[in-house]
């Protein structure tokens, strides 16, 4: 314990009695290194340390200045603080009206020429100070730079330190870990300060070279390199922090996952394409300029889709931003940083804005301005590829080709419920030996996609727009399946009662009468009221399919 005393410690009865007398119930001020520890050191370098702090200057031939100067001097060569030294000469029998300014004198001067007895040739403390005692911090956190890496971002300052492949945040907890360990009762703050504002300063770096090598995959095990091929060891000099949370098996498989998307999706063509979006997210690399949604009813398996490969990532490395947050709250950016993906499950459908923001981040590396509270905004590359999940596609306003050219919809037909519903389904798909098969699995389609070019994605960008706006308006769906031309006319309440009828089959809430009437009516379908009987309501020229 440092600062007061604790007397119930590992000590003496004499030590315990000796520190009793000498404090005279004085309160002791905070200290690194206890001053019952002090005085026990002093005592056993020197068997006349007690008659000295008891004030028997004549019985051991002393005058009262040589006494001081000798006690102080035994101190000294256990503690370096003079604030420590003064205290316990305070509290010893020899302040017995001694002068203050004379006492401080010779605590300047024995501090100043006397080295600690302690710091010997084989001390491992004796290193990092000066022959004369002075802390130099050069020498310590030298040896600290040496033994370990790290780098300080020039335009945060933030501190990361690699260790086990990878760098991590919180280096500067890392570097005030080592200055104590190494120092241990020598540690002082300010020394632990000085080192951190050396290692910080000496290791300044510009935030492009983070991760700047777009084809490399850091795995648990090594380094997957996709433009060579090859696999490689850890190294230090791949300023990388993104890992992967699994470990390359060139031999591994994953049955599972293969039938689990068989299961869930459409055709052959889209479990295609879905292994190739999984290899897409496996490098900091958005130039081939796309955004997934997997759109379908509940229970489908789009959930369970985002939690495997965000498994497959690490939790670390995914942040779950709504697309609605990415296009209206500035702060929100600055969550996509260092991240391979941002993936929300269960998008909102009601509508919202595209602009830059969606395209910059979808783009070949666009710089994007971040804003984090009470740090200077900065401008860099989000590299976070874009996947979310919806019930119903949410409307767009103001679309435009390009968004609908960076959007890839992937559809999730089916529904999983009761019996057909495998309630541990996640944990089967997320095994070692499954993550590493569906490694190997998106490597290869990541391989095939940057050869290729392109994904196999079948819609241009205007049949894209034409589904997305089908899918997104409910109304338009139903009168795509439901709604005939004809000579004919249909009643009103009949054709909203069909419209209920079919969204309780599509698993969608219907609008109510008038909302559904205003909406079907901006699809180009026209209404009258007959000029017979009870003169009743109906959509003109159209009839149920």
């Amino acid at each position: 314990m440092s600062g007061t005393v604790n007397l119930t410690e590992n000590y003496s009865t004499e030590d315990k009695t000796t520190y009793s007398k000498i404090t005279n119930d004085k309160k002791v001020e905070t200290s690194n290194i206890p001053d019952l520890t002090v005085m026990k050191r002093c005592r056993q370098n020197n068997e006349f340390f007690d008659s000295l702090c008891n004030g028997y200057i004549t019985e051991l031939g002393y005058t009262q200045e040589g006494a001081v100067r000798e006690f102080i001097t035994l101190l000294a060569s256990q503690t370096r603080d003079p604030n420590q030294i003064e205290r316990i000469f305070d509290g010893s029998g020899l302040n017995n009206g001694f002068d203050d300014i004379i006492k401080n004198k010779i605590i300047d001067e024995v501090l100043e020429n006397t080295e600690p007895t302690r710091a010997k040739k084989d001390d491992p403390y004796n290193k990092y100070f000066s022959k004369k005692g002075k802390f130099v911090v050069k020498y310590l956190a030298e040896e600290i730079l040496r033994e370990n890496h790290f780098f300080t971002l020039k335009d945060t300052k933030e501190v990361y330190y690699y260790q086990n492949g990878v760098y991590l945040p919180n280096g500067i907890d890392e570097i005030s870990k080592q200055v104590q360990d190494k120092l241990d009762e020598h540690y002082r703050k300010s020394y632990k300060k000085e080192v951190i504002d050396y290692i910080k300063t000496k290791a300044l770096v510009d935030r492009e070279s983070i991760n700047n090598n777009k084809y490399i995959i850091n795995l648990k095990n090594g380094l997957y390199d996709v433009s060579k091929g090859k696999f490689l060891p850890h190294s230090p000099k791949y300023m990388s922090t993104i890992q992967l949370p699994v470990y390359y098996k060139p031999e591994a498989e994953c049955p599972n996952i293969e039938k689990f998307l068989s299961d869930v999706t459409k055709s052959d063509k889209d479990k295609q394409l879905i292994f190739e979006w999984i290899g897409y997210t496996l490098i900091p690399n958005t130039r081939l300029q796309k955004f997934v949604m997997f759109y379908g009813p509940r229970d489908g398996g789009k959930s369970v889709l985002i939690k495997l490969i965000t498994c497959l990532l690490g939790n670390y490395n995914v942040s779950g931003e709504s697309l609605q947050n990415l296009e209206n709250d500035d702060f929100s950016i600055a969550n996509l940083e260092g991240k391979l993906l941002n993936a929300f499950p269960d998008l909102p459908d009601y509508g919202f804005y595209q602009n830059s923001v969606i395209k910059i981040m979808t783009g070949d590396d666009g710089y994007i301005r971040v804003n984090i509270k009470k740090v200077q905004p900065y401008k860099t590359t989000i590299t976070a590829r874009l996947m979310f999940s919806t019930n119903n596609l949410p409307v767009i306003k103001n679309p435009d080709e390009a968004f609908f050219k960076r959007l890839m919809l992937i559809e999730f037909p089916n529904t999983f419920q009761g019996d057909s519903k495998d309630v541990n389904l996640i944990d089967k798909l997320t095994t070692s030996e499954e993550l590493s098969g569906l490694l190997n699995k998106a490597i290869a389609a990541l391989e095939r996609l940057l050869k290729n070019g392109e994904f196999s994605y079948d819609l241009n960008p205007l049949e894209n727009m034409e589904l997305y706006q089908k899918l997104s308006n409910p109304v338009a769906k139903f009168a795509d399946e439901c709604v005939g031309e004809s000579n004919e006319y249909t009643f009103k309440v009949d054709m909203y009662n069909a419209y209920v009828e079919w969204c309780e089959k599509e698993d969608i809430v219907p609008l109510k009468k008038n909302e559904f009437g205003k909406q079907f009516k901006n699809l180009g379908y026209r209404d009258s009221r007959l000029n017979t009987g009870d003169r009743s309501y109906c959509w003109d020229g159209v009839s149920l399919i």
